[in-house]
């Protein structure tokens, strides 16, 4: 719709509210049914051997076929018909290809989020097989893309498919005059400028989408390509001395590059001694498809107009965890593109919100964790089921995810005239819990640094209305309403081993799904547990120490100590140099001057 407006036309479109959400982990985590957390290693292997028949029976019916395209067997109208023929069979056979081979790209996903077995040896063993088979350096990959899921739509943590600002693109900077921060409404001299800027031709959004569908995942591994902007230049994932990496990590990052070595090896190698077009056309160009469908489907997973992104003060894990999209692969082709996109690939695209809710969840059981997921969001208005993933889903989510805006701590996507289809619906109150996790005792929460571990009392950390169950009522003793109650005792998150050990060994899966683990303490009665946060739970990996930091509480305690520490350093230098005037007056003048000499060294040393 245009209105006139004092600064000339403008376009004003009717947004969809998203509502950000309010829910913990553990809201997220308990709707899940308890033996979807189960892992099994013959039930993932199974799948493993699914994958490589439908690859055995893909390329056998393509050699018998293909043998069979010449006049000995069909007659054509005409010679070309036959390489035609031919050409189209292979087609048929480097798309199945590839999607079969994506499946086990899959598997091999699953591996490094522990979901394939209950080994880590296991898992670690045949996922580097799999991964360095299809040119991915394993381990590399596993770390930064642990770093995806802690910080999921996060503008300076999240890993790849960042949104570019307005800034970084030298666009015209926001004009309240004329455009709305939220992109609700803009001038149409606003539209002209930011369209010139930004172009917003349909073939050329085509082809940067082909361009980044074929070589979107090579250059992203290589060269950093669509990562996080404040690494380095050309950052990649092969030298263990990149910024992506800790040093602890050295080694798996050249047993992943072993793995690299190895795979272009085995091409060479099969390229010297059968023939390059053999290796080109059976392998290489199904591989080609593996690349484009693992950046469609991630694209899509992460990148929509009514999908938000967020800076520090208003992210959390569940939020981050929520930021994401269930798509139907090739459900734009019908029911049969669906079932097939579903079944090849492993619902890696149709439950993949469930996926980041809790990764070691086996996709064989991700199903109906998935409808179980869906309900609880249901209930808090939250419908993150998105359009059929596929090339014109693609074209449509390029064209209208341009660029976010340089301000705001919730932003979504503009488009090339500086409109967006959503705005944010704050929860109300606009507070939310730092972590999700419920527990009595003091918490420590790591995942900021090695050297800043940090204490304190989980009723000063969970402020949630959604989060408030077991810290509230413990802390301020008062009702939904404010009232004044007294206090309840309530049973704790998990009972004494000896008493209720199903229900502990229960509760564990379901926090060890999250990547929390359990560290349980015996000596205080009636509450043995100690949760240390490690990634999903305070979404704090790789420096977030923002998450913490921003909590008031944890801020007046650090200065508190910090006043204590300088008070005692003080009464120390003082009573050193009282003990040095003591000795400046037993000993004579020949001493004095020593005394007060070894003093000042003193003092300068504490």
């Amino acid at each position: 719709m245009k209105t006139k407006h004092e600064n000339g036309i403008t376009t004003v479109v009717d947004q969809q509210s998203v509502i950000i959400p309010d829910l913990s982990v553990k809201d997220l985590l308990s709707a899940i049914p308890p033996h979807c957390f189960k892992r099994s290693a013959l039930h993932s292997s199974l799948y493993i051997v699914m994958d490589i028949i439908l690859l055995a029976t893909t390329y056998t019916v393509y050699t018998y076929l293909g043998a069979r395209v010449s006049p000995e067997f069909i007659s054509l109208p005409h010679p070309w018909l036959y390489s035609f023929a031919r050409f189209a069979l292979w087609a048929f056979y480097t798309f199945f290809a590839g999607l079969f081979m994506t499946g086990l790209w899959v598997v091999a996903h699953e591996c490094g989020h522990q979901a394939f077995s209950e080994s880590k040896m296991l898992n670690n063993t045949v996922g580097w097989i799999l991964h360095s088979a299809l040119g991915v350096p394993y381990h590399s990959w596993r770390i930064t893309h642990g770093k995806h899921h802690a910080s999921t739509g996060h503008m300076t943590q999240d890993q790849v498919f960042i949104p570019k600002t307005r800034s970084q693109l030298g666009l015209p900077p926001l004009d309240p005059a004329k455009e709305d921060l939220f992109g609700s409404s803009v001038t149409d001299e606003v539209k002209r400028e930011l369209m010139e800027a930004l172009g917003d031709s349909p073939l050329v959004a085509s082809w940067n989408a082909a361009m980044q569908l074929l070589f979107g995942w090579p250059l992203y591994i290589a060269i950093n390509a669509s990562g996080q902007k404040r690494y380095p230049k050309y950052t990649n994932h092969f030298l263990p001395g990149a910024p992506l990496f800790k040093p602890h990590e050295f080694r798996q990052i050249i047993i992943s590059d072993v793995g690299i070595f190895i795979w272009l090896g085995a091409l060479i190698w099969w390229s010297h001694t059968r023939s390059f077009s053999e290796m080109f056309r059976f392998y290489f160009v199904p591989y080609l498809w593996v690349n484009h469908w693992l950046v469609l489907i991630t694209f899509l997973q992460h990148t929509d107009p009514i999908l938000p992104h967020y800076r520090a003060p208003a992210f959390t894990f569940p939020r981050g965890a929520l930021a994401t999209l269930d798509r139907n692969l090739l459900g734009d082709l019908g029911p049969i593109g669906a079932w097939l996109g579903a079944v090849a690939t492993h619902g890696i695209s149709e439950t993949h919100v469930l996926h980041h809710v809790s990764s070691k969840i086996p996709h064989y059981n991700a199903w109906e964790a998935t409808y179980a997921l869906r309900e609880r969001l249901a209930r808090a208005g939250i419908k993150l089921q998105g359009r059929p993933g596929g090339w014109s889903e693609v074209y449509r989510v390029y064209r209208q995810c341009r660029f976010v805006e340089d301000e705001g701590n919730v932003v979504f996507y503009k488009n090339a005239q500086g409109l967006a289809a959503s705005r944010p619906l704050m929860p109300e109150g606009g507070t939310i819990s730092d972590s999700g996790v419920e527990v009595d005792t003091p918490t420590k929460v790591t995942g900021m640094d090695d050297t800043d571990d940090m204490h304190f009392s989980s009723p000063k950390l969970h402020r949630s209305k959604s989060n408030s169950s077991l810290s509230s009522q413990r802390s301020a003793g008062r009702s939904e309403h404010g009232e004044d109650h007294p206090v309840e005792a309530k049973e704790p998150l998990i009972e004494r081993e000896a008493k209720k050990k199903e229900e502990e060994e229960e509760m564990s899966e379901w926090i060890e799904g999250q990547d929390v683990v359990i560290e349980r303490k015996s000596g205080v009665p009636g509450e043995d547990v100690q949760v240390e946060v490690l990634r999903g739970a305070a979404a704090n990996l790789d420096g977030q120490h923002h998450l913490v930091a921003e909590n008031e509480e944890v801020k007046k305690a650090k200065e508190r100590m910090r006043k204590r520490g300088k008070e005692e350093e003080e009464r120390e230098v003082g009573g050193v140099f009282g003990r040095c005037m003591e000795a400046l007056q037993h000993h004579g003048h020949g001493h004095a001057s020593n005394a007060g000499a070894g003093a000042d060294a003193d003092g300068q040393r504490d």
